[in-house]
């Protein structure tokens, strides 16, 4: 059981991480401007797309995070 369930969170985790880096910034200005400069993404979506893949990134992360406590909490009943 606990394989299975860390299994799924590293799944759950590079989908975490490949939705994050396909996003698009939505302004040049702060921290991540300064350090790296202008950033592009060689992804080119359709108009809308953004807002879905805000959705999709923010369940990702919701069920990341479900995952990580159910981990937790087997790890402590060991």
């Amino acid at each position: 059981m606990l394989t299975l369930v860390n299994i799924l969170q590293v799944l759950a985790a590079i989908v975490l991480i490949f939705l994050v880096a396909i996003q698009t910034t939505k302004r040049e200005a702060g921290i991540s401007g300064t350090i790296g400069g202008k950033v592009t993404t060689p992804f080119k979506l359709k108009p809308g797309y953004e807002e879905w893949l805000d959705k999709l990134t923010m369940w990702a992360a919701i069920i990341f995070f479900a995952i990580s406590i159910v981990v937790a909490t087997l790890y402590m009943r060991r």
